[in-house]
């Protein structure tokens, strides 16, 4: 399969699913949200893999969602939503909610391999455990300062 934004390896029993676009510090587009989420789905469904981890490229696992980038915004005039409110809530819970449900139900471990920042969207649902390393960890919609492991 041809990736445009992440890197999918197997080794072994382990595969491992990189976010790479680290011009722009692993930043979710739209484009990178749809190849995880397959990513996720053909690790899930290989029965030869039993752990998956996740990392990003560069010196940032990731900034969040994509809400500016030249190439985002390309694709969302390739990409417009439908005229009214209902297609737009449809299409944000479908891209954003349900993919995130999604790969927290894969029913394989996961492991974030997390360096540099880790901000995090409002719908994300996670258990994690941090230790050592330089990474900062935040969430865009409290408000409140960064958290360091």
């Amino acid at each position: 399969m041809d990736w445009r934004t992440i890197l999918y390896e197997q080794l072994g029993p382990v595969v491992r699913i990189t976010a790479n676009r680290p011009h722009v510090l692993n930043a979710q587009s739209r484009v990178m949200i749809l190849e995880l989420d397959r990513a996720f789905a053909m690790a899930a469904e290989d029965a030869d893999t039993r752990v998956v981890i996740v990392a990003g490229a560069g010196a940032h696992f990731s900034a969040g969602h994509d809400i500016g980038s030249p190439e985002e915004m390309e694709d969302q005039k390739a990409h417009p939503v439908g005229p009214g409110m209902a297609e737009n809530y449809q299409r944000l819970s479908e891209l954003y909610l349900e993919t995130c449900l999604r790969w927290h139900d894969v029913p394989k471990p996961t492991i974030a391999q997390v360096q540099g920042y880790c901000i995090k969207g409002r719908a994300s649902r996670s258990q994690s455990q941090a230790r050592g390393g330089a990474m900062l960890l935040g969430s865009p919609q409290t408000g409140a300062a960064p958290l360091r492991p």
